[in-house]
């Protein structure tokens, strides 16, 4: 059974790890900055708890024994993550990145990983996560990425591997955001003539 782990644990992880368990993956822990709140803390463990996942007190214990790590952390702390999981990580592990960010941003965070021995799969997660769960499209990139896709689609995932190069998947995904917006503006104003 494959052991997953989280790194952050939000709306998005949540929803992930729901799908997931119920279609047999085992997710093991998750680490979250909300542990160190004060005033957060017992709303995160409990939340962790009611899904079964151990709420660690550190991205170590989280990350320990896990085959695939998910960071669903903020686009803005996708870099702060990779540094603060990087030197927990071995070589038999995947750090699949499902945050929205740059391309060279998802490249900075995959040098940091990679340094480890660890692998790093970057995600574009191509819809909202809310209606579709863990079945969300999403387009992986990475050296794994087409391992990491066998894998989640075991578990009923819509994951598609499409290249090995860090930077594919948001690429894609920065392209069809500009399209989209830009074709519903155009739209709007022509309606408004």
């Amino acid at each position: 059974m494959t052991k997953i782990a989280f790194i952050g644990f939000g709306e998005a992880a949540g929803l992930l790890t729901d799908g997931l368990a119920e279609a047999g993956a085992d997710v093991a822990a998750t680490f979250d900055i909300l542990i160190n709140n004060p005033d957060k803390a017992i709303a995160h463990k409990e939340k962790a708890g009611s899904k079964g996942v151990l709420a660690a007190k550190d991205a170590e214990q989280a990350v320990q024994a896990a085959d695939i790590i998910i960071s669903a952390v903020t686009s803005k702390e996708i870099l702060i993550a990779a540094k603060n999981v990087a030197p927990h990580l071995t070589a038999s592990q995947i750090y699949m990145d499902i945050n929205s960010a740059s391309p060279d941003e998802k490249q900075e965070a995959a040098k940091v990983i990679e340094a480890s021995g660890a692998d790093f799969v970057e995600a574009a997660v191509m819809d909202l996560v809310p209606p579709h769960g863990h079945k969300v499209p999403m387009l992986l990139a990475g050296a794994k990425a087409e391992t990491l896709a066998e894998t989640l689609s075991t578990y009923g995932m819509n994951v598609k591997a499409i290249g090995s190069e860090i930077g594919n998947a948001s690429s894609v995904k920065m392209v069809r955001s500009v399209f989209m917006k830009g074709f519903s503006a155009i739209l709007l104003e022509s309606l408004v003539a």
